[in-house]
C-alpha cells in the first residue's frame, strides 16, 4: 500500500481519492481509497500549496502508541529499502522520523505526545525534504469547526 502512495505522489494522489468531505468553510480533503495496515483513517488534504496523503492510528494511550510508532518506522524502512535516508527528530510534543531519497517523495513518521497519535505522511517529491511542519488537523476540528 505504501508503495502505491508514493507512485500516486507524482499525480498529486488523484487515482487514491475518494469521498471528497467538505465543511461550511469549504475546506476539503478526500478520504483515500486505500489504507495501510491498521489505521483508523487514511486521507489526501491540501497543505502549503502541496497535496498530502495520511493516515491515522489512535490509541487509547501513550505506550501502544509508542510501540504502534516503532513498529510503524521499522515496517516503512523496509518498505522503502537501503537508497532512502533515515532522519530521526525528537521533540517534546512530537517525535519524527523522515525518509528521504533523491527524486522521490517523503515518508514522515510521527508520534504526538498528546492525544497519543502515530502518522504516516507521505510528500510528493518537489515538496520541502524536511517533511511535514504544522500541525495535522483533526478530524473532529474539520468536522465541528
Amino acid at each position: 500500500m505504501l508503495q502505491q502512495a508514493l507512485r500516486s505522489s507524482l499525480d498529486r494522489f488523484r487515482e487514491l481519492e475518494g469521498a471528497r468531505v467538505e465543511n461550511r468553510k469549504r475546506e476539503y480533503f478526500f478520504e483515500s481509497k486505500i489504507y495501510l495496515p491498521e489505521a483508523n483513517y487514511c486521507r489526501i488534504f491540501s497543505h502549503q500549496g502541496f497535496m498530502v496523503f495520511c493516515c491515522e492510528w489512535r490509541d487509547k494511550a501513550s505506550s501502544p502508541s509508542k510501540t504502534r510508532y516503532q513498529s510503524l518506522i521499522g515496517t516503512t524502512q523496509n518498505a522503502l529499502g537501503a537508497e532512502w535516508t533515515k532522519t530521526v527528530k525528537a521533540g517534546k510534543a512530537r517525535q519524527e522520523v523522515l525518509f528521504t531519497a533523491e527524486g522521490k517523495p517523503t515518508v514522515h513518521v510521527m508520534l504526538d505526545a498528546e492525544p497519543p497519535e502515530a502518522y504516516v505522511l507521505v510528500l510528493p517529491p518537489n515538496a520541502s525534504k524536511s517533511g511535514f511542519a504544522g500541525r495535522i488537523p483533526t478530524m473532529e476540528e474539520f468536522v465541528h469547526p
